[in-house]
Parts: structure tokens; C-alpha cells; sequence
């Protein structure tokens, strides 16, 4: 895999790479990455005994340092880990066939039905679908190689009304079986890969809602996306006629690459249109077939031939041999190298890094896919939606069409840690909804991603949310004039941080993205309170309590404001939010005082009675009508004594006329 993964020890490197040349293993805080390659001579003959030394890595475009490198055969476990973990043998071939006319189903059929007489040793799962250009199922992922050949005769010779039905009832079948497992079932190939399956189905499902359009883009999108789940170098082959990518459709496109290149499934596009000939039409495909020479081959689909260079597959077209052709693939599932090394742009910063392999040795030429998405080991998988998100967090300059905030609530100290609670807030008057008129609705569709790094650029934590929103008529106005807020939770050590965070109006496609500075101190030892929040609204309570929730209270849960500009009212409130966390060891009950200070003079205190804690924890909220604030900036000052101990708060906030 060419994902960053940490580093594994220099005794278990011996194991895996064997008698390959020694190197120097780096520290353990250095960040590691794992590409696939393919290599072969000038006659396209897989080569079998490269050594480290013949190659080079350019990682966005600076060599890098290569640590190992092994070969993986059919026999072997892919990926770093235990060998003994099953799924890290498994070899995956996904099948798609695009919706094709009478002669190219003919050839489709007949190309993989050749295909599949090749022997691919063992742990071979293979999956049938069309691209109708609906995702469609008709043999899920298996290692019966006569229920895959079945449902290539089933996919290139039924009506497409019947593959959407017999997609139908497999879908519901690996439903019913998912359901009937438990979080005590021990993990099993053929569970994981019915979860794949259904979730890809689900997600081109959602896919297809939000962008209003049926592409066979949204379908391979969707498939590749999913395989993130499984370690190694995944197979994908795509019989199409041509791979339509309008405008629209681009960022799409451009998803998929950059989503089967994280999930590490390269793709070998099957232009059926480019087989055929100028002097013989389509007639020639079962001539071409069969060895007949071509007269003058269709220049190939120029989408498709870059969804398979850019993944490390190969497009099948330019020649007359379709059997050695799809030989290929059998001998890239069979074989492949694996190369371990340390990118000189260290960092998991989030990135999609592009990478170059040279290889030292005449006549040998090298399938490597583009590029990889910098994300750490226990962060290693990205969803589609994000990835333009990424690209927002990356982009000089940042992006502002779509306006939000952000930012980063200290609270229970953890440990050596500090728990922090990470909001990101967004008004809906500055999210577009569409109207449906058929169902008098409204929607719209929001993404969000959130990263935590440290002080050397680091990703220490991720968070992301993709949410889909219906709207009916009669409330869109009151709808708009509340917002989008999503809060998350983290424990930091102490020490400076930059949040960063992108946000997507779909509807609109606009983009924003921003970036915060924060400090987190150390905890004290005794009294601790959390920064102050000013409450936006709080949520009534609908389930049990989330206690690891921090905004979660015995009156609901706390919505917190980042805007700290409140319209003057003469019926609303002004209300925050705060949590004690008083010593364990002082008998003395926490008290707390307030004062609220205008052009530095004090124009209001109190000492309300805090209410009983639990769990070691005292949330508490409080309203004040705002009809006694005049419009000006205030600060509010908040001060709890415990015995000896004092720790206070102060928090700014605007009355705006």
C-alpha cells in the first residue's frame, strides 16, 4: 500500500523483506510510506529481480529514501501487519461493464471469459458489476470462479431491467447476512467484502441524489472508494465503449483517481470501441479476437486512458492480441513489488502527494499509480467527499466563497492531556437550497472536514461529516436563520496547534477553508474549569446522554456560538455555558463568581450557587435577558474558588444595535 503508515520494527523488515539488500531503518517518529509497482521489460515480460538499489522514488518531485523493498507474490500477505491476518491475502478484482451495445457485449463477454481461464493462484476474490450506468451488482466478491463466469454471461447477454433486479435480490441478500452479524463476530473476509460491496452501493446511491446526474464516473467512484478497507494492491477491470466525463462531471472524475489511488486499485480500462477497425466496423471485434491483425485502430478514449495510467493499471488498446493483453492483468494480480520508503516532505499533513518511480535498469518500465494522500496510520482511509475538501485546506490562497467558522473549546483535563471539544459552525443563509417542487421540499447538501495538527505539521486528529438535508416549504425561512454546527472531541497534550478546516455548499459547489492557532496548556492538578462558551441554543435531549459528550448537560445539550456578536433584544437572552471540574481532594463545594465589565468598568456581578456534579463534572448554563445589556462589547469575567485554589475564565461579546 503507498499510504503513510508508521514504522515497523527493523527485525520484522528482515522478515518481510528477506535477502533484499540491507538499509537503515529510520526513527520511530518518522513517517513511512508503502507504494505498489509493477515492473516489465521491453517485451512486457513481468521483471522478477529488482533490487533496491536499481530504483529511485521522487516524491513530489524530491528523491526519497527507500527502505525496502520485497516482492509479493500470490502466496504472500500483503501490507504491513501479522501475515496471519487474513484479509492482508487477499488478491481483489472488481468487473464492471459499462452499458454497451449488442457487438461490444460480445467482445466483452468472450475478453473476459479468456480472462478468467488464466490461473491466478490463490485467495483471488472477484466481483461482477455494470455501470448501467447505475452501479449495478450481479455477482458479489467470491472465489468460485464459475459463479463469476456465470454472471459474466449474465452481464453481457440479460436485459438491463433484469440486472437491475437480480442486483436488487443480491443486494438484499448481503444485507440480511450483515444484519445477522454481531460485534462478536470473529472478522471474516467474506463479511468485509459484503460490507464493501453494500456500502458502494449505498454511497453511488447517495452520490447520484446529490449531483442529479447518472455518470458511470459516480458508479467506479463509489466501487474504488470503499476498497480503502482492504490492505495491498487492488484490480479493477472497466469494459466501456468510453468513459464520458462532461464538465459537470469533472471533479467527479478527478475524485476517482485520486480515490483509487488512496485505496490502492489500479484500473485497466477496456475501450470495446477501440478494438474495432475503420474497414470493418464493428465486425472486427470477433475478428480482432480471434488474431486477425487490425487495420487502423480508434485513437483511445482519452478519459479512460488517464484513469488508467494515473492508478497503475494499464489501457488495454494498441494492440491485436486481446488474450496477451488481459494475460497482463493476471500477471499484475499474480505479482507485484512493494516499496517501503521515507518521503523527503515528511509529515502527515493531508496532502495528495505525487510520486514518480525511475528505474535504473535497461529496457525495464515501471505501472506506479500517480500519487497517495499523506494521512497517518490510524487515519489512513478518506472519503470521497473530502477530497476536494483536502484539496481546499491546500490550496494558496485558501478558498472564501462559502463562509463558516471554526475553532477549539478547552475542557476535562485527561490524564496528561487536555479534552477539547472542535466546532465548526456554518449559517444557513449562506447555504443554497434547491427547490423541489414535486415534493414542495428543499435541499441541500453540506460537507465538512476538520484536522488537528501539531506544531510540525502533523495530523493528530481528523474529523469530517458529509450531511444531506431535505427541508420542508413551510419551514425553509425559519430554517434559514439558524446554521449548521457540528462539534467533535479530542484530547490533546499540551502544546501550540493549528486547527484547519474546509467546508462545501454542494448546491452551489463553494468552497471555504480556514485556519485557527491554538495552545493547549498543561492540566492543572487540582481545579479546572473549561473555556467559556456562549450557547447558540441547546438541544433538548431525545436518548440517553452521551457522558463523553462535553456540551452534553442534564438539561440537553449546549450548542456553543463562535460568534461572539449578539443582535440587541428586548425579549431575547444572552446565555454561556462553562464546566467545573473541582479537586477530588478539597471537601470544600466550588464557588463562583461573575462580573461583567463594559469600557473597564464593572457593570454587573453575581455568585450564583453551582448545581451538584456528577462524574466529576459540573456543567453549568446560564441565561440572562438581554434586554439589560446596551448595545457595546463586554467581557464577561469568571471566577471559581475551591479552598486555596482559583481558576478563572474570561470570555469577549458584542451587543450590536
Amino acid at each position: 500500500m503507498e499510504t503513510m503508515r508508521s514504522l515497523v520494527s527493523l527485525a520484522v523488515w528482515a522478515c518481510m523483506l528477506g535477502a533484499q539488500e540491507p538499509s537503515q531503518a529510520p526513527d520511530s517518529t518518522t513517517p513511512q510510506t508503502l507504494l505498489d509497482v509493477v515492473a516489465r521489460d521491453k517485451k512486457g515480460r513481468p521483471v522478477s529481480d529488482l533490487k533496491a538499489s536499481d530504483l529511485q522514488i521522487l516524491d513530489e518531485g524530491a528523491p526519497a529514501k527507500i527502505m525496502g523493498l520485497r516482492l509479493v507474490t500470490a502466496g504472500d500477505a500483503a501490507g504491513l501487519g501479522p501475515a496471519s491476518e487474513p484479509l492482508r491475502h487477499v488478491r481483489l478484482v472488481s468487473l464492471v461493464f459499462d452499458k454497451l451495445d449488442a457487438e461490444e457485449r460480445r467482445f466483452a463477454r468472450q475478453a473476459a471469459l479468456d480472462f478468467l481461464n488464466d490461473d491466478f493462484g490463490p485467495n483471488v476474490y472477484m466481483g461482477v458489476f455494470v455501470a448501467d450506468p447505475r452501479l449495478l451488482l450481479i455477482q458479489p466478491y467470491t472465489s468460485n470462479r464459475d459463479l463469476v463466469r456465470q454472471a459474466v454471461e449474465q452481464a453481457a447477454t440479460a436485459e438491463y431491467t433484469e440486472l437491475a433486479a437480480q442486483s436488487a435480490t443480491n443486494r438484499k441478500k448481503l444485507e440480511d447476512s450483515l444484519q445477522k452479524t454481531t460485534a462478536a463476530t470473529p472478522v471474516n473476509v467474506a463479511a468485509v467484502l459484503a460490507q464493501i460491496t453494500v456500502n458502494a452501493l449505498h454511497s453511488e446511491e447517495q452520490l447520484v441524489r446529490i449531483k442529479q446526474w447518472r455518470s458511470s464516473v459516480l458508479a467506479l467512484l463509489s466501487l474504488v472508494e470503499e476498497q480503502a478497507r482492504l490492505p495491498g494492491r487492488k484490480t479493477l477491470l472497466y469494459f466501456s465503449d468510453d468513459l464520458q466525463v462532461p464538465e459537470s462531471m469533472t471533479e467527479a472524475f478527478n475524485n476517482t483517481i485520486a480515490a483509487a489511488n488512496h485505496a490502492h486499485v489500479s484500473v485497466y480500462g477496456v475501450p470495446t470501441r477501440g478494438w474495432t477497425t475503420e474497414e470493418h466496423g464493428k465486425k472486427g471485434l470477433l475478428k480482432l479476437h480471434k488474431g486477425s491483425p487490425p487495420a487502423a485502430p480508434t485513437p483511445p478514449p482519452v478519459a479512460l486512458e488517464q484513469l488508467s495510467n494515473n492508478t497503475g493499471g494499464l489501457l488495454m488498446a494498441k494492440t491485436n492480441d486481446a488474450r496477451a493483453a488481459f494475460r497482463k492483468v493476471g500477471e499484475d494480480i499474480g505479482a507485484y513489488y512493494e516499496i517501503a520508503y521515507v518521503p523527503s516532505h515528511s509529515g502527515y499533513d493531508g496532502r495528495f502527494r505525487k510520486v514518480a518511480v525511475q528505474v535504473d535498469v535497461p529496457d525495464v518500465k515501471m505501472q506506479a499509480r500517480s500519487g497517495y494522500l499523506a494521512l497517518p496510520p490510524s487515519l489512513d482511509t478518506a472519503f470521497v467527499y473530502e477530497l476536494p475538501l483536502l484539496r481546499a485546506l491546500n490550496a494558496n490562497p485558501a478558498p472564501s466563497d462559502f463562509p463558516f467558522q471554526c475553532g477549539a473549546l478547552r475542557f476535562r483535563p485527561d490524564g496528561g492531556k487536555l479534552e477539547y471539544g472542535v466546532v465548526v459552525d456554518a449559517p444557513f443563509r449562506d447555504v443554497t437550497f434547491v427547490e423541489d417542487k414535486t415534493t414542495h421540499s428543499f435541499r441541500a447538501h453540506l460537507s465538512l472536514l476538520a484536522l488537528l495538527k501539531d506544531e510540525h505539521g502533523l495530523i493528530v486528529g481528523r474529523f469530517s461529516r458529509d450531511v444531506p438535508l431535505e427541508v420542508p416549504g413551510d419551514k425553509i425561512e425559519a430554517f434559514r436563520q439558524g446554521s449548521f454546527n457540528q462539534t467533535f472531541r479530542l484530547g490533546l497534550a499540551p502544546g501550540p496547534y493549528t486547527l484547519e478546516a474546509a467546508a462545501m455548499d454542494h448546491e452551489s459547489q463553494k468552497l471555504g477553508a480556514r485556519k485557527v492557532a491554538l495552545v493547549a496548556p498543561a492540566a492543572r492538578p487540582d481545579l479546572n474549569i473549561s473555556d467559556l462558551a456562549m450557547v447558540r441554543r441547546i438541544e433538548p435531549e431525545t436518548g440517553p446522554a452521551d457522558i463523553r459528550d462535553p456540551f452534553n448537560f442534564e438539561g440537553g445539550r449546549v450548542v456553543p456560538a463562535l460568534d461572539n456578536t449578539i443582535a440587541a433584544s428586548s425579549s431575547g437572552e444572552l446565555s454561556y455555558y462553562v464546566v467545573v471540574y473541582p479537586a477530588a481532594s478539597v471537601a470544600d463545594k466550588p464557588q463562583l463568581t461573575l462580573e461583567f465589565v463594559k469600557d473597564g468598568n464593572s457593570v454587573g456581578q453575581a455568585s450564583p450557587e453551582l448545581p451538584p456534579g456528577k462524574d466529576g463534572r459540573i456543567p453549568y448554563v446560564a441565561s440572562l435577558p438581554l434586554a439589560n445589556f446596551a448595545p457595546g462589547t463586554y467581557e464577561l469575567h469568571l471566577t471559581v474558588n475551591q479552598g486555596a485554589a482559583v481558576a478563572e475564565q474570561k470570555a469577549t461579546f458584542t451587543i450590536k444595535p
